[in-house]
């Protein structure tokens, strides 16, 4: 059987697309285009936010956000970032890749986070912190790039576990 592939997505259209299906949990493939631009999209926001931070608090002199930056960050975060772990996901599903390869990248995270909290006061020596976030690190760059890789691959074409390509159509030629 041969197989179509259908136009690039623009940005516009990716972001429209990943936003409309946010948390959808029907969602189960993402071409490569959308997965790009939701991800450049993601760098541009982060990036402003850095600049605003970056301008009140070092040009302005206005010392006053600290630990409240911190929660305006994150709650402004949840969305978009919640809206790159679903793309990340349907982008692996695309490539006929099981999600727990994400996982694989997200757990350390977790668990670094977690020891973080845990150790402030616990007498933990900063050889032991150093070897546990380096161990952890270790693996959550390991799983990582074996996610950038299986998200750079093309879409398979035709269906997969995951359903139809959205990608690629079939044709009678």
């Amino acid at each position: 059987m041969n197989y179509k592939a259908k136009p690039r997505l623009t940005f516009s259209e990716a972001l429209k697309c990943a936003y409309k299906k946010g948390f959808d949990d029907n969602r189960h493939r993402v071409r490569r285009s959308e997965y790009w631009w939701n991800m450049l999209a993601l760098l541009i926001y982060l990036l402003v936010f850095a600049a605003i931070y970056f301008l009140v608090e070092d040009v302005l002199k206005w010392r006053v956000l600290g630990r409240v930056w911190n929660v305006i960050f994150g709650i402004f975060s949840i969305i978009p970032c919640g809206i790159w772990v679903m793309e990340s996901y349907g982008r692996l599903h695309d490539t006929n890749h099981r999600d727990t390869w994400l996982h694989g990248f997200f757990l350390p995270c977790v668990v670094m986070l977690i020891y973080n909290v845990m150790s402030v006061g616990s007498g933990y020596s900063a050889t032991q912190n150093t070897i546990v976030y380096s161990l952890l690190g270790a693996v959550a760059a390991i799983f990582g790039v074996i996610c950038l890789v299986f998200c750079l691959k093309d879409s398979d074409k035709g269906e997969n576990d995951y359903g139809a390509s959205p990608k690629y159509e079939a044709t009678d030629d």
